[in-house]
């Protein structure tokens, strides 16, 4: 069952984001910490605000996997075409679930939450190190647009 997070999930919701957490910590040290575990607040900024939403998967009384994202618009520069999109903020399955369709799914709903919503598309932002989501969202026909480099000096 696909279904919009509560506060109910938070214990497991900080178990996946663990997952993803303790990833971008590893292979990108220079921007991300270790944290021991994500607050409260983080979610509840998803869970509480009209213009974001965070879906779970759940299978018996597990949750699997999330995807969250919120509405965002251009900024207020003459070069910018106005629009409203919908920025995925994170989407993780549970390492044993992953490739049986979950992600898959998860994105769809909040596709579906976003055209609800009357957005003009959906945009992610994928880091380098993490060749296996690059390839799941070109798979789902997402196209790369722009690319942000950095030098460490």
């Amino acid at each position: 069952m696909i279904r919009f997070a509560k506060k109910e999930d938070y214990e497991q919701l900080i178990q996946l984001f663990k997952q993803v957490d303790d990833l971008h910590a590893t292979n990108m040290p220079d921007f991300f910490v270790k944290l021991d575990r994500r607050g409260s607040q983080f979610i509840d900024n998803f869970i509480n605000n009209n213009e974001a939403a965070m879906f779970v998967k759940v299978i018996g009384d597990e949750v699997v996997g999330l995807i969250n994202g919120f509405i965002k618009r251009t900024p207020e520069i003459p070069v910018f075409k106005k629009r409203k999109y919908l920025m995925v903020d994170t989407l993780i399955v549970k390492k044993e679930w992953q490739k049986k369709g979950i992600g898959k799914e998860l994105l769809k709903a909040l596709e579906e939450w976003g055209k609800e919503k009357n957005v003009h598309g959906i945009e992610i932002n994928v880091w380098e190190f993490n060749q296996t989501a690059i390839q799941f969202y070109l798979e789902k026909e997402y196209k790369v647009i722009s690319r942000r480099m950095y030098k460490k000096i």
